[in-house]
């Protein structure tokens, strides 16, 4: 596996950021909505399914998840705004989603209880430790037939913006603080098997959206 890029901001940096840009956030992400549908159509959420995403922002992608007729959904996110954000965005949808704040290297939910979890542009966040944690938090509210849906910044191929984008993450750790990973190599050695790879572009940078499931231990 490819080196990843370390986070050099705090996870309260990265609250107050994500508090303070709630209200643009929408703006500042409107190429990516486009790769979170299609990540969400990857996933084909079930009737009566209980989901879960984990970063789930203003909320564009619990609005899209409810139309699925889930039983349950759920959304966490680290920043406060951002949540209510997603309140204001979901007021009409059914199932209403449960709406929590927290970090997802420590879920608040019992073994084995979503059938579907989903992250856009946020598995990139966490530093290699907290991406083990985090997709240890996975496996572990994930049942044994369900599957994750995940989209984001990749490591390849080396563009050239995926170049300046790496030198902005380092210049401006706050504000650029995703950074390219390598999905398939990450979930496959935290013990999910990807069962469906599309790479795309944003922006000329690469983009990856996968579906896994937990891989079945013999």
């Amino acid at each position: 596996m490819s080196d990843i890029l370390p986070i050099k901001r705090s996870k309260s940096q990265a609250r107050r950021f994500y508090d303070r840009i709630s209200g643009v956030y929408d703006t500042l992400t409107a190429s990516e909505q486009a790769l979170i549908n299609q990540g969400l159509y990857l996933l084909q959420i079930q009737p009566g399914d209980s989901v879960l995403e984990i970063g789930c922002g203003t909320g564009s992608g619990l609005e899209i998840m409810a139309e699925g007729s889930p039983a349950v959904v759920c959304g966490l996110d680290l920043s406060r705004r951002m949540l209510l954000k997603s309140q204001d965005k979901t007021r009409n949808a059914q199932p209403q989603p449960m709406l929590i704040q927290g970090d997802g290297v420590n879920l608040p939910f019992k073994k084995a209880i979503f059938e579907a979890v989903f992250m856009s542009f946020t598995l990139e966040l966490f530093s290699k430790a907290d991406m083990t944690a985090l997709l240890g938090e996975c496996r572990r509210v994930l049942t044994s037939n369900g599957h994750m849906g995940i989209v984001s910044l990749a490591d390849s191929p080396r563009t050239l913006p995926l170049k300046i984008y790496e030198l902005a993450h380092q210049i401006f750790p706050v504000a650029v603080d995703c950074r390219p990973i390598p999905l398939a190599p990450l979930l496959e050695s935290h013990g999910f098997e990807v069962k469906t790879m599309i790479k795309k572009r944003n922006w000329g940078l690469p983009i990856h959206l996968t579906l896994s499931s937990k891989q079945q231990l013999s």
